[in-house]
């Protein structure tokens, strides 16, 4: 049986050539495009950091990945991952329900907390308009 195919990482991406890249929107006008390998019509970026090449912000359909899911019967944006443990980011608004959840304050009103993956539950990702 085949591998698992692993998520997509959580962030920004842009539809251009008919490829899907990662990258960025730089101005109201230009996106810049990223890749690990040379590719036609980019150019070095610093040492090891792959390739880029900017591009009419026009030419591309620019979307975001974002993971949630459900942990103790409430939903939380999965901010990262490792095999045994998941650090989510509380998605409500209610800072007393955030205070008896034991989630951390991590500026004003931004709540966090690190729980086991086995405590997790119907983790998906949506892809919604930059």
């Amino acid at each position: 049986m085949p591998e698992p195919t692993p998520p997509t990482p959580d962030g920004t991406y842009l539809v251009w050539g008919g490829r899907t890249w990662t990258g960025a929107v730089r101005s109201p006008t230009t996106a810049v495009l990223l890749s690990r390998e040379p590719e036609e019509g980019f150019t070095p970026r610093n040492p090891g950091r792959g390739y880029q090449r900017e591009v009419p912000l026009s030419e591309v359909q620019v979307f975001r990945l974002t993971t949630t899911a459900t942990w103790r019967g409430r939903r939380f944006q999965v901010l990262g991952r490792t095999a045994d443990q998941v650090h989510l980011g509380y998605l409500g608004h209610d800072q007393q329900e955030a205070e008896s959840l034991g989630l951390t304050e991590r500026e004003p009103r931004v709540f966090t907390t690190t729980v086991p993956a086995a405590e997790v539950s119907e983790q998906t990702q949506e892809r919604t308009p930059a």
